[in-house]
């Protein structure tokens, strides 16, 4: 027999969740929308299989919206697009992590952040050993170009 107080949980949250999610909203604020705790959803999702599942492609799906934005601006389709926000926002959110210079075959296209100084300089796919300083007008070409952008 159970004790404690009856689950606040619904079959119909998987859906909802999958919906919130794919609009680039976290897991934990889907806790306010159904008016329970962050602590209460992660209990779920460990304890419901169908709930876990629905976190995880949730996630997925808000990594793609925010994807989705981040091409959109820098390749200048969303006006006065503020890079270092999305950024910012893609390293929290998403945990992207400071890569290193030296890249496997086939990743060099990736958008890599080391913020060690406050100088800016992009390395050609083409002219790896060669270091040019970039501007923030060019930044947005750069990358469309394939360019990786790596701040040092």
């Amino acid at each position: 027999m159970k004790y404690g107080r009856p689950t606040k949980y619904k079959d119909e949250y998987c859906d909802m969740l999958i919906d919130h999610m794919r609009q680039g909203l976290s897991f934990e604020c889907f806790a306010g929308v159904i008016g329970v705790t962050p602590e209460c959803i992660y209990n779920w999702a460990r304890e419901n299989e169908a709930f876990s599942e629905a976190k995880s492609r949730g996630f997925v799906l808000c990594q793609l919206f925010w994807e989705k934005i981040g091409i959109a601006g820098v390749t200048g389709r969303i006006q006065n697009f503020q890079t270092g926000a999305w950024i910012f926002n893609m390293k929290h959110r998403f945990k992207w992590y400071e890569a290193s210079r030296h890249l496997p075959e086939g990743t060099r296209n990736q958008l890599q952040l080391a913020y060690s100084q406050p100088s800016k300089k992009f390395i050609s796919p083409e002219k790896k050993g060669q270091k040019r300083i970039r501007t923030q007008k060019n930044t947005n070409a750069l990358i469309a170009q394939g360019h990786e952008i790596i701040d040092v």
